[in-house]
């Protein structure tokens, strides 16, 4: 089944924020860590799973603009993806609140309300338009 523009767009927004997120993440790693006060090696992880999330959301929206059928699967897992993430954003703001800067904090907050809201979007606005049947 085709996705219809809105779907496509939710897709694209959520694969270009997350590359976009993982790509300013790592590029500026050495001056966010000390104004997160958190260390460069959790800012450069927290960067590489923006990347890795956007190079799977991204070749979803790839698949859909190019007149091919998503499975329910997929999408599937890019709801749980991004509820798990919005879940670990949370974990991160409760076990970093007395270290990370009040910037870090907000940061990342900020990363868990929109992959949460993400969540929320793609499970009522694309999941409904997708197969249910597994890719063959």
């Amino acid at each position: 089944m085709q996705l219809d523009r809105r779907a496509r767009v939710v897709l694209w927004v959520d694969g270009a924020a997350a590359t976009g997120a993982g790509i300013t993440v790592l590029a500026l790693r050495q001056w966010l860590a000390p104004l997160h006060g958190i260390e460069p090696a959790f800012v450069t992880f927290l960067g590489v799973v923006n990347l890795c999330y956007g190079a799977y959301a991204g070749s979803l929206a790839l698949r859909a603009s190019r007149a091919s059928a998503l499975h329910r699967v997929a999408i599937d897992v890019l709801v749980l993806a991004n509820a798990a993430w919005a879940v670990v954003c949370a974990g991160i703001v409760v076990a970093r609140w007395t270290s990370a800067s009040r910037y870090g904090l907000m940061h990342v907050a900020f990363e868990g309300a929109f992959v949460g809201t993400l969540a929320f979007v793609e499970y009522r606005l694309v999941r409904p338009l997708v197969s249910p049947a597994s890719p063959r």
